[in-house]
């Protein structure tokens, strides 16, 4: 399930943002040895969530364009996915996908409704810090 929602900022402050947090969370996963540089296509590193083990997998990684991640837990699988699209020097356009790999139709229909509102609060709260500074 996917929206898109246009945000006033620049696609290099979101994704700046975006690659803030995913340092600070890898780096809460204890990572040894982590270099920021290492996050790309194929990075992956394994994080603690409500008591379980999540692995996370990068499958897309594009500066200022695209950012797609799997999250793996047991036999649940999400995978969530940034599209960043310049509208103009201050306006951007930001589709997000997420997707509930296996899970039932109406639970999947469920939970992925729910991602994309959270999504939206989100991203229009990053957007609301970004103009704030």
């Amino acid at each position: 399930m996917k929206t898109t929602i246009k945000l006033h900022m620049r696609a290099q402050e979101l994704f700046k943002i975006m690659k803030d947090s995913l340092i600070q969370e890898v780096e809460n996963a204890n990572l040894k040895h982590f270099d920021p540089k290492q996050i790309g296509k194929g990075f992956s590193y394994t994080k603690k969530s409500k008591n379980r083990n999540v692995k996370v997998r990068i499958d897309a990684w594009k500066e200022n364009q695209e950012y797609k991640a799997t999250f793996t837990s047991g036999k649940d699988a999400i995978q969530i996915t940034y599209l960043i699209r310049e509208i103009d020097a201050q306006t951007i356009e930001v589709t997000y996908i997420h997707d509930v790999l296996n899970a039932p139709k109406l639970t999947k229909r469920w939970m992925e409704k729910k991602a994309l509102k959270q999504a939206e609060r989100m991203l229009k709260a990053v957007e609301s810090s970004s103009i704030q500074r």
